[in-house]
C-alpha cells in the first residue's frame, strides 16, 4: 500500500474561492450572454426535466453558444481575467512557503490543493491560481451499469524525477492516489491515461537520440486510503552523449461510482 503522508486541502471554486460564479464573471460579459435567462432555463431542466444542477448547466452552456463555441486557447485567456476573494492568491504562497513545519517536512509530508471546477478546468488553467492546484475534480450524475451513478474526472499532474545518462535505459513505475475517498461498495471502475509533460534532455555530443514513453497506466481502489491508487509505468532509453530527466508526468483518471443520494 502507498504510504499515507500527502494531505489534499479541496475547494469549491463558486463563491468559496471567488465572489461570483465564474460563469458570471468572465463567460457571461465576454459573449453577451444574459444571466438571468441563463438561470432561469438552468432552473427549468432542473425542476422539469430532472437533471443534474451541473449537467443542467454545461446544456444551457452548450445550447446558447450553438456551432459558435469559444475554443480551450479562448477560454485559458479569459481565464487570467477570474477574480478572487482578497488574499487570494497570496494565500496559496504562504501555505507553500510556510505551512509544514521542518519536522513535518522531513517526514515527508506533502499538501496539495485540489479545486473543484464543474466543468470549467481550462479557465482555471489560466488563472493566477494554476500554480498552486495539484488536480481538478469534474463529478457528473450518470446512469451506469450495475447501479453506478456517479462519474468522476480527475485531472492533475504528478512529479517523477527519472534520470538516465550515457547510453543507459529505465524502465520505472510511479504510484500515487488520486480523487476523492470511497468506500468498497461505492467503487466500481476506474480507467487512467498519463502523458509526459516536463522532461529535460542534454545532448553533450551530437548527434544523440533519446525516447521517453508510458508503457502502462493502471488505476484501481485502494483499500487503505480508498481512493483510486494510479500506476504509471515510465520507459526511457538515451543514446552515448545524451543525458535527460522526467520531472512531471500529467494523468486523466475517469472513475465510476456508486453514491448514495
Amino acid at each position: 500500500m502507498t504510504p499515507q503522508n500527502t494531505v489534499a486541502i479541496v475547494y469549491d471554486y463558486d463563491q468559496t474561492l471567488s465572489p461570483s460564479y465564474v460563469q458570471e464573471d468572465v463567460i457571461f460579459p465576454a459573449f453577451g450572454i444574459n444571466g438571468e435567462k441563463f438561470w432561469r432555463r438552468c432552473t427549468e431542466l432542473v425542476h422539469e426535466h430532472g437533471y443534474d444542477n451541473e449537467l443542467a448547466y454545461m446544456k444551457v452552456m452548450l445550447d446558447t453558444f450553438g456551432m459558435d463555441r469559444p475554443t480551450n486557447a479562448e477560454l485559458k485567456r479569459l481565464g487570467s481575467k477570474l477574480n478572487f476573494y482578497k488574499g487570494l492568491p497570496e494565500m496559496f504562497e504562504e501555505f507553500r512557503n510556510n505551512l509544514l513545519t521542518e519536522e513535518q517536512i522531513a517526514h515527508g509530508i506533502t499538501v496539495e490543493h485540489y479545486i473543484i471546477s464543474s466543468g470549467l478546468k481550462v479557465l482555471l488553467d489560466g488563472s493566477r491560481l494554476q500554480p498552486y492546484v495539484g488536480e481538478q475534480v469534474l463529478e457528473a450524475v450518470v446512469a451506469g451499469p450495475d447501479g453506478a451513478n456517479r462519474l468522476f474526472t480527475i485531472t492533475g499532474a504528478a512529479n517523477v524525477s527519472i534520470s538516465v545518462s550515457g547510453g543507459q535505459q529505465q524502465t520505472q513505475t510511479r504510484t500515487f492516489l488520486v480523487g476523492p475517498a470511497f468506500s468498497g461498495g461505492q467503487f466500481y471502475r476506474a480507467i487512467g491515461e498519463a502523458s509526459v509533460s516536463s522532461q529535460i534532455v542534454n545532448i553533450q555530443t551530437a548527434p544523440g537520440s533519446f525516447q521517453v514513453q508510458i508503457n502502462s497506466v493502471e488505476a484501481d481502489w485502494d483499500d487503505e486510503s480508498g481512493r483510486v491508487e494510479v500506476r504509471v509505468e515510465i520507459f526511457v532509453t538515451v543514446g552515448a552523449g545524451i543525458a535527460a530527466g522526467v520531472s512531471q508526468i500529467r494523468y486523466w483518471v475517469t472513475i465510476l461510482a456508486q453514491i448514495a443520494d
